[in-house]
């Protein structure tokens, strides 16, 4: 199958990126005229429809799946509830919450084939949720592909349970992460899955942008940074702390890193950025590799936390001078103003400053002591060395036979009143680049 258009995006991430817009399908009839509640909520075992389904409808132990008539087959229903009953065992294992509303109701999923994306996951607001519920859409069409399939419903009902713990909004330190932890999700559902290796090069060709681009490309690359974190911070339980800091604190993400990792936010975006850049962790050997420069060729810039790299033939000593803005110079086991490498290692400069950098690289000729001087010694367990389940985390191994490229992800939207257009990811066709 070809390149599937457009991943699925909130409406606001898609006001941050700048996209166009365009209308999705009007939230159907009946969709949140539920039954009146009252009371404590229903066991699951009472679980019953929030509205009225569709004449074809699927109903499995937590989703009602619709379609209407002609837009999806039993098989491509059958396909989703498989896929979301995997992944919602996969989330309640890790400790992650459920989705609000799925303690006394199916959640709603729609499949339509002439959604402008893959995927899609909106929240709506009802007298009984005035927090919002989630409602998942997925295009059936790519059912077919089942590994992409299965990766598209992981990541659209993460989206779900992400709403659970923070509201998104538009301002780009705050979409971004909801992308590259939904894409995270597919390797804690199915560990080596190759289904998302495509989204990985969106951040590795723009590795010097800011780590909160939206660009619709960027933020689902950045799932290799959000595994890198679950790889060298203990375990997708991590990534779930993470989330449950910025439940309570509504701070960007770049700004909750520190609280929760103990670390400052660009000292982890240089080891994720050496680590990346050196094929240590994770998929990062099958993933594509970022440019790599002259490092006598500069000035060299980046955006806020963004990062370049350099190869220089025959390695050697190199002292990072900054000319503007605030960098720090990594290699595989150093951080900080000069690194040395060996012929074939790479390093990696990384903006450490919301304003960016700009700076130079100067040859070191002189005997300064060791390959660590000026620097940080990184601790062996924060180099990634190991990937996938052997390293304790969601990240992938070496699997063969989900290669290939595919669709995007997916997405999540802002709440909205019942009734209320949702804003697009139709125009998105022309923005996404194939993997």
């Amino acid at each position: 199958m070809p390149t599937p258009p457009a991943t699925c995006l909130t409406p606001a991430a898609l006001s941050a990126g700048g996209a166009p817009h365009a209308a999705l399908p009007a939230l159907p009839p009946g969709i949140g005229v539920g039954p009146a509640s009252g009371g404590p909520p229903r066991p699951p075992v009472d679980r019953t429809h929030y509205g009225t389904p569709y004449d074809d409808h699927l109903d499995t132990a937590h989703f009602t799946i619709n379609w209407a008539p002609g837009a999806a087959t039993l098989e491509q229903a059958e396909a989703a509830g498989v896929a979301l009953e995997r992944a919602w065992e996969a989330y309640a294992a890790a400790g992650w919450p459920a989705p609000v509303s799925s303690d006394s109701y199916y959640l709603w999923v729609l499949l339509d084939p002439e959604l402008g994306g893959t995927g899609l996951t909106a929240e709506y607001y009802t007298d009984e949720y005035p927090q919002g519920y989630p409602i998942i859409w997925l295009n059936p069409l790519w059912a077919e592909d089942a590994p992409f399939f299965a990766s598209l419903a992981s990541h659209e009902l993460h989206h779900a349970v992400q709403y659970a713990m923070r509201e998104t909004w538009a301002p780009r330190g705050e979409s971004w992460m909801w992308e590259a932890t939904a894409g995270w999700a597919s390797w804690l559902v199915e560990p080596g899955t190759r289904a998302i290796d495509y989204t990985i090069e969106w951040y590795a060709n723009d590795a010097h942008l800011a780590a909160d681009t939206m660009n619709s490309g960027h933020e689902y690359g950045m799932a290799a940074f959000t595994q890198h974190l679950d790889l060298t911070q203990g375990g997708p339980e991590a990534i779930r702390a993470l989330w449950e800091a910025g439940a309570t604190d509504p701070s960007p993400w770049v700004d909750l890193l520190p609280g929760v990792y103990g670390e400052d936010a660009g000292t982890l975006f240089a080891r994720f950025a050496v680590d990346y850049a050196n094929d240590s962790y994770g998929g990062t050997a099958r993933w594509a590799d970022p440019p790599l420069h002259d490092p006598e060729a500069g000035p060299y810039s980046a955006e806020a936390y963004g990062s370049r790299a350099y190869a220089p033939e025959g390695g050697g000593r190199w002292t990072l001078v900054v000319d503007e803005g605030e960098a720090v110079i990594a290699g595989p086991d150093t951080v900080g103003d000069r690194v040395e490498v060996a012929d074939g290692e790479v390093f990696t400069v990384t903006a450490t400053s919301p304003r960016g950098a700009t700076w130079r690289l100067e040859p070191t000729v002189e005997d300064s002591g060791g390959a660590g001087d000026g620097g940080e010694d990184l601790d062996d367990t924060d180099g990634g060395d190991g990937g996938g389940a052997d390293a304790g985390g969601a990240g992938e191994t070496a699997a063969d036979g989900e290669g290939g490229s595919k669709g995007g992800g997916c997405a999540s939207a802002p709440g909205l009143s019942v009734g209320w257009a949702l804003i697009g990811v139709v125009a998105l066709v022309a923005l996404r680049r194939r993997g």
